[in-house]
């Protein structure tokens, strides 16, 4: 009975480590988001900057196909994981965001670290690639005139190279200590990491010198475009204004002539009627001056036969 409890016991740890080994095994999906260029990509045009792209994406084993001017559908293929990612990109950023993918755990936003992994080395890969200066022969065209932007050849050449570096590294170091070739070689990671930090650093300060000067430059603008049109509503509401002026300035002349009209108009009623007084005036005046003339005494009237 106590031997059965113990094996529960063991099972059930077992399986709970299982689980939380399983919950730990996945992340949250990491997307670039506006990765600054390096300061190179402003001199390229959309479609050198593509093939930059899809150079640096082959380097990692990405195959990219060119979906519009400034956009990318990059995927990835490794044993039974498959992944596929958008690039997009233009002078001044690029972002990565993932598409979906088979086999790699995804779900609610998190997924297996591995994804997480494959796209940092290829945001790496992109400002190291795209930062170059000027790309040699060899990665226009590989040795059989392969294309240099399909993902074959130019995962060839860079294990190529990276095979023929490792031999030259490792023939200039053969008599020395294993220990300190380690040391040299960190070392120099160290300052090459060191070195890439700073230019990365730099590029950043001045892309965001020249973003702000975009937006002190755009916001110059707007205020010019706002003056322009607060002087056009001044020049309209000073034009209403004046005529408004106007308008008042002749209803009060027309106005003053209605009054002046009215005026006169009274003047000439009030002339006529005292010239109508005078006249009634002198009438009567005349009636009562008019003498009778005397009949004289009936009695002294001779009567002729």
């Amino acid at each position: 009975m106590t031997m059965k409890k113990i094996f529960m016991s063991t099972a059930i740890t077992t399986m709970l480590l299982s689980i939380t080994a399983c919950g730990h095994r996945v992340q949250p999906v990491y997307n670039v988001n506006r990765h600054v260029m390096p300061l190179e990509a402003e001199n390229l045009s959309d479609k050198q900057r593509g093939e930059r792209i899809r150079l640096a994406a082959s380097k990692r084993g990405w195959s990219c196909r060119e979906v519009a001017a400034q956009k990318l559908i990059c995927r990835v293929t490794a044993r039974s994981h498959r992944a596929s990612v958008d690039v997009d990109h233009n002078k001044h950023y690029f972002s990565i965001n993932y598409l979906d993918s088979s086999n790699l755990r995804h779900k609610k936003g998190r997924i297996h670290p591995k994804y997480n992994k494959w796209i940092k080395r290829l945001e790496q890969a992109i400002v190291k690639t795209v930062g170059l200066v000027q790309l040699g022969q060899s990665d226009a065209v590989s040795r059989k005139g392969t294309p240099a932007d399909t993902p074959v050849a130019n995962t060839t050449r860079y294990h190529h190279t990276k095979k023929t570096i490792l031999e030259e590294t490792r023939s200039s170091n053969a008599g020395r200590d294993g220990h300190n070739d380690r040391g040299q070689y960190e070392d120099r990671n160290d300052v090459t990491q060191k070195t890439a930090n700073t230019e990365r650093a730099n590029q950043e300060r001045i892309a965001q010198e020249h973003f702000s000067q975009e937006r002190l430059a755009e916001a110059q603008a707007h205020r010019e475009q706002l003056s322009r049109e607060a002087k056009v509503t001044n020049d309209r509401l000073a034009h209403e204004q004046a005529e408004r002026d106007r308008l008042a300035r002749e209803v009060a002349a027309h106005n003053k002539a209605e009054r002046e009209q009215l005026a006169r108009e009274r003047a000439n009623l009030e002339r006529r009627r005292a010239e109508s007084i005078e006249r009634s005036k002198s009438r009567d005046t005349a009636a009562s001056s008019v003498k009778e003339v005397p009949i004289g005494n009936v009695d002294h009237v001779e009567l002729e036969w």
